[in-house]
């Protein structure tokens, strides 16, 4: 979503979210989420050693298999649901920011999702661009079929403890706005790392071509940038229209007990992966 079309909607959008709220309530709000974000980026998850390992290409095939399944099931192949629902939230702050301030907020996140659907920005015939084969899990699903794991297999997973934990930070909160976009929100802000060290992981251990699909799209470009700035803030930016400052306390401790759950799963893969090792050598 990198043409001007694109970023016109985008900027209009933040533009009216922000303006559905008076400009000292805003500016406070930013301020908080901004020096939270500054946090959960050091939070051990973001720094963890799994990173380095995979970005070395210190990683075995089967370890690289269990991973993918784990988490397709733990995050990845149930993502696009949370967005949706995320849209469908944002009704719960009509009583504060009114039907424009709604409507703007479910304008932004749907660019989320039509960006996760596949979708690109219509051509000058004001037509729809794109297709549903590159839906981002689809590309996700075709990247394991490429290693031989099939829809089924990743069906039937059973899922570690730690998995399952994952999973469940999520569901418990996919009904509560402010809770499920402060989720999505510290997922997008911290994952780019992990983005980088899953592509190159794959690199090292399949033959994928990492350069396209999948992989290519949450992978920062030579410019820097990646698909997953925009959706971070722009569901800071949801976060922002439905926080009170009784619930700042809430929010923060919130995303920190998910950077704990994330560190837990990835502490979990990385003895997976050393025991692994072990038994090789």
């Amino acid at each position: 979503m990198s043409s001007a079309l694109a970023l016109d909607a985008r900027s209009r959008s933040r533009t009216a979210v922000r303006a559905s709220l008076p400009p000292e309530q805003w500016t406070a709000n930013e301020t908080f989420t901004r020096g939270l974000v500054a946090e959960l980026q050091q939070h051990p998850f973001a720094r963890h050693p799994l990173v380095a390992d995979m970005n070395a290409g210190r990683v075995t095939s089967a370890w690289l298999r269990h991973f993918y399944l784990d988490t397709v099931y733990a995050l990845s192949g149930r993502f696009i649901e949370y967005v949706l629902q995320a849209v469908v939230n944002c009704a719960q702050v009509r009583e504060r920011v009114g039907q424009r301030g709604v409507a703007a907020a479910r304008f932004l996140m749907q660019i989320n999702a039509i960006d996760e659907l596949g979708f690109e920005p219509g051509d000058a015939g004001g037509g729809f661009k794109g297709d549903p084969a590159r839906a981002h899990l689809v590309q996700l699903y075709d990247v394991m079929k490429q290693m031989g794991i099939g829809e089924q297999e990743a069906d039937q997973h059973r899922p570690s403890p730690a998995a399952q934990r994952m999973y469940d930070a999520l569901e418990e909160n996919r009904h509560d706005h402010l809770r499920l976009a402060t989720l999505l929100a510290a997922y997008e802000s911290t994952l780019s790392p992990w983005s980088s060290a899953w592509a190159r992981a794959t690199r090292a251990a399949t033959a994928v071509d990492v350069d396209r699909g999948y992989h290519a799209i949450h992978v920062e470009d030579e410019h820097g940038s990646a698909v997953d700035d925009d959706h971070s803030e722009d569901s800071w930016h949801i976060v922002r229209q439905a926080l009170t400052p009784e619930r700042h306390n809430e929010v923060r401790q919130l995303a920190f007990d998910l950077m704990d759950t994330c560190a837990a799963y990835v502490d979990y893969q990385h003895d997976l992966l050393r025991s692994q090792k072990k038994l090789v050598s």
